[in-house]
């Protein structure tokens, strides 16, 4: 439920009360976009991190904090 973006549809059987519920256990209020995502891989692919070894890098908006 929270991987998908905020602007999709919920998946059919979904309540808006059910994604709202969801969405509000997220500190920041709102899903990741696809382009926040991009960015750290795209650092993670890229010379600037490669002394960055074994690390599991958690993109949740404070979720799991």
């Amino acid at each position: 439920m929270l991987a998908q973006l905020k602007d999709n549809p919920p998946p059919e059987g979904t309540s808006s009360h059910k994604r709202r519920t969801e969405l509000e256990r997220v500190p920041l209020g709102r899903l990741a976009q696809p382009e926040e995502v991009g960015k750290l891989i795209a650092y993670l692919l890229s010379e600037d991190a490669s002394y960055v070894n074994g690390e599991v890098v958690r993109i949740d908006a404070g979720l799991l904090s």
